[in-house]
């Protein structure tokens, strides 16, 4: 039973530091304006990729610790609902982890070309924005498992 827990805390800091580089690309904060006037830089492309791709092999291994929990770890009241709630939650995290890799590498080649071909990149925004829309879909209906538990 810890075990599950352990991985559901485990994923929520992944998806923590996901949002912090999906708020470095597509929000306005305060932070963000604040670093712009004191010409503060931000992460570069590079450094987003490195984040990213270290959150997918997380993620992967959250997949396999999740693949040899046992019954008895899963035993609590909905224990094996959790799980595969959790189970689709990474995987679909995972999705859009990649998705937003490819789109910070599409920014980065219009930016190199100034010709940046708008239909890819803009077809990437949308696939990301599906794919981000569906995780959290699930990680609401994950929340609602949880705190029925």
């Amino acid at each position: 039973m810890s075990r599950l827990f352990k991985l559901l805390y485990d994923v929520a800091g992944i998806r923590t530091r996901y949002l912090s580089v999906h708020d470095e690309l597509f929000s306005v904060s305060a932070s963000k304006l604040l670093r712009m006037f004191r010409h503060i830089p931000a992460r570069d492309s590079a450094a987003q990729l490195e984040v990213l791709e270290k959150l997918s092999r997380e993620l992967a291994a959250t997949r396999e610790d999740l693949a040899t929990l046992n019954n008895t770890e899963t035993s609590m009241r909905r224990g094996a609902e959790i799980r595969r709630g959790l189970e689709d939650y990474v995987v679909a995290l995972a999705e859009t982890v990649e998705i937003l890799r490819q789109v910070v590498r599409a920014k980065d080649v219009a930016a190199a070309q100034r010709d940046p071909n708008e239909q890819r990149l803009r077809g990437l925004k949308v696939a990301y924005d599906d794919a981000m829309q569906y995780h959290k879909r699930l990680g609401s209906a994950l929340n609602k498992l949880i705190s029925d538990h």
